[in-house]
């Protein structure tokens, strides 16, 4: 099956940068675990049941009186605690602690596919991700789970990894082509609206139309998340991936801190790329 943007909602893209800049930035994050500092909040799966596995970013406001989240003063009881209580670490600002992204964010091949496919020039960053995805235990929660994004009448995200992703158990992106505009009718998930059981998905769309997406440190893929989507949970190692959402609009339901870049980096963009940081505070 051939797959690109405008036929089904995916594209590989092969190398955005090369896999010694990906292993730089991954030894960033590493770094950043060990010390405590540059770190976003985490979820504390200890304390969920079964049934809550499913909670997403819209979702976890209902719970906020449960103290759902570690403890910041818990991260400085080390790293090998805290993989045991959550699926992984994210870093808080990512384009301001590692400035490093705003190449991938600016990447022409990137930006003039996008703009292809809305039809427009009028395309910004709406939110940017770095996460880091232990190798544990625990159950799958969250994204692991088939789901779809609703944060943005258009939205395109970039999957960019940092490290090798060969096999299913190394935790790869999985999308479901063609599921943008066709989607099943199915019980809403109390909980999360937005997702949907992986037998729901085979019986709707088939195994054929599933993609795994695999690639080493520095590929990535680009995809409609308003289709189906999730990443399976990894069980050989540590997964590293970086997650850019390009939109028309701002992204609505966020509460979240505003995303910042450092103003001397934006001052060095070329007036094109700076208007895919419209959304950002510059600090």
């Amino acid at each position: 099956m051939r797959h690109s943007l405008t036929d089904n909602g995916f594209k590989e893209v092969g190398l955005i940068i090369k896999p010694k800049k990906a292993k730089e930035i991954k030894s960033k994050i590493d770094y950043f675990f060990k010390k405590n500092i540059n770190l976003g909040p985490a979820i504390n799966l200890k304390k969920l049941n079964k049934n809550q596995m499913v909670l997403n970013g819209q979702s976890r406001g209902k719970y906020s009186k449960q103290n759902i989240y570690i403890n910041r003063g818990d991260f400085n009881k080390g790293p090998k605690y805290i993989r045991k209580l959550t699926s992984g670490v994210s870093i808080d600002q990512p384009i301001l602690n590692l400035p490093e992204l705003i190449e991938v964010c600016t990447k022409t091949k990137i930006v003039t596919s996008i703009k292809k496919y809305f039809k427009t020039n009028n395309i910004y960053i709406g939110y940017v991700k770095v996460r880091r995805f232990f190798k544990n235990d625990l159950p799958e929660f969250d994204t692991n789970f088939f789901h779809y994004d609703d944060n943005s009448k258009n939205l395109v995200k970039l999957v960019l990894y940092l490290n090798d992703i060969n096999n299913a158990k190394d935790g790869p992106f999985v999308y479901v082509v063609n599921s943008k505009e066709k989607k099943p009718k199915i019980k809403k998930n109390k909980i999360n609206k937005y997702m949907i059981p992986e037998t729901e998905v085979l019986k709707f769309y088939g195994k054929k139309f599933i993609k795994e997406a695999y690639g080493v440190a520095g590929s990535g893929f680009l995809a409609d998340t308003i289709g189906y989507h999730k990443g399976i949970k990894n069980s050989s190692k540590d997964r590293y991936v970086v997650y850019i959402n390009y939109v028309t609009q701002k992204e609505y339901g966020g509460k979240g801190e505003p995303l910042k870049i450092d103003l001397n980096c934006y001052n060095s963009l070329k007036k094109k790329q700076k208007k895919l940081f419209n959304f950002f505070n510059k600090i």
